[in-house]
């Protein structure tokens, strides 16, 4: 037993010397290990320390401060608006087609009718249904009924004879209305006589100089840079173009009709032709009515413009602003152009405004009622004593 348990003691001895060298071996590798995580862990958080140490700090725009009311100045030193330039037919938002209408396609429906250009014979031929009258513009006036009081409401539609699918439809409108014919068109003694028929006035639509350089309108067009020589030889070559016309009236022209020299040709030519003249107003400061009436020549002005804006909604709107008007003062001029929208608005329109109590007149009524008022009140002067008069 002794030896048993010498020898267990010699083998605890041998036994036993491991544990002292493995243990310090142990605590080595563990101290180590966590000497490095606490270095991590204390690298980690350094590293988080200084990025929201060095983040830039958002700057918050304080509100402005609220700002001083403006003591108002006297009305006299503020400046007067600018007013918005008249309408000119062509210049915005329209179909590419009526910035060179002359070089649309004649429309399929109506492309086997012949093409008649007007001669010397038929341009002079009267028209069928002429009235009394010394001059022509009442010679070939539409006629209407004696005045009654009555609104009257005359509408004109411009650019007729180009697109010839709308301008048949336009000329089957009921009427009367006053149609005015674009000079260049073709086949023009046909359509404009085929209008006649239907109880429409005529009148020669002229291509006048616009400002706006980028529209075209038309190859006929006066201008203000021509002679005088030249622009009575153009005009006097377009009055001949179809008969039975009372008047022109401008197509474009918001150049030429505010130039008092090109405009006095085109006034004094219109005399002496017998013909009315009928501005258009695509231009403020237009000097058509003044020269007109300077030199005794009938003329009516546009009142206003029914589709600058090619939408039902818009054209509407337009004829209730015309009757509106009409009541206002009497009588109303508006006009239009071959357009889908307008052409459907008219359609609507001109039997509801009968039923209204409205008369459908043409342009050559709206001119010869205005002469009349002129006339009554010269004579209504003339007949009242001055007050110079009264006090002797």
């Amino acid at each position: 037993m002794r030896n048993e348990s010498r020898k267990g003691r010699n083998r605890l001895t041998v036994c036993l010397p491991p544990f002292p060298i493995r243990l310090p071996r142990l605590a080595l590798v563990l101290g180590v290990g966590g000497a490095l995580f606490g270095i991590g862990l204390m690298v980690g958080i350094g590293v988080a320390s200084l990025r929201l140490f060095f983040q830039p700090v958002p700057i918050v725009a304080s509100p402005a401060p609220p700002s001083l009311p403006v003591p108002a100045r006297d009305a006299r030193d503020a400046p007067e608006p600018e007013p918005e330039p008249e309408p000119e037919y062509g210049e915005e938002g329209i179909a590419d087609h009526y910035l060179r209408p002359h070089t649309l396609p004649v429309s399929p429906a109506v492309a086997e009718v012949a093409e008649e250009e007007p001669t010397q014979e038929t341009a002079s031929d009267p028209p069928s249904s002429p009235v009394s009258g010394s001059l022509p513009w009442q010679q070939y006036a539409v006629p209407v009924p004696p005045f009654d009081g009555s609104p009257q409401v005359a509408i004109v539609i411009d650019d007729l004879g180009i697109d010839r699918q709308r301008s048949s439809r336009a000329i089957r409108l009921p009427g009367p209305l006053t149609t005015a014919w674009l000079s260049y068109a073709h086949d023009l003694v046909r359509q404009t006589r085929e209008a006649r028929a239907r109880g429409h006035e005529l009148m020669i639509h002229v291509p006048m100089e616009p400002k706006n350089s980028r529209l075209d309108p038309g190859p006929d067009v006066l201008r203000t840079d021509m002679d005088v020589h030249t622009l009575k030889a153009k005009l006097d070559n377009i009055l001949g173009r179809f008969p039975g016309y009372v008047g022109i009236n401008n197509h474009m022209g918001s150049r030429f009709t505010t130039d008092s020299h090109a405009m006095t040709v085109v006034i004094t030519e219109l005399k002496r032709h017998g013909v009315l003249w009928l501005d258009s107003r695509t231009a403020r400061d237009t000097v058509g009515p003044s020269l007109a009436r300077r030199f005794g020549v009938p003329f009516a002005e546009r009142q206003i413009f029914l589709d600058n804006e090619n939408n039902l909604f818009h054209v509407r709107s337009m004829l209730q602003k015309l009757e509106s008007l009409a009541r206002r003062q009497g009588y109303a001029l508006g006009i239009g152009h071959p357009r889908d929208a307008t052409l459907t608005a008219l359609k609507e329109w001109v039997p509801e405004a009968k039923r209204k109590g409205l008369v459908l007149v043409p342009v050559s009524a709206i001119v010869a009622r205005r002469l009349e008022m002129e006339e009554t009140g010269r004579k209504t002067a003339e007949h009242t004593p001055s007050q110079d008069t009264q006090k002797r």
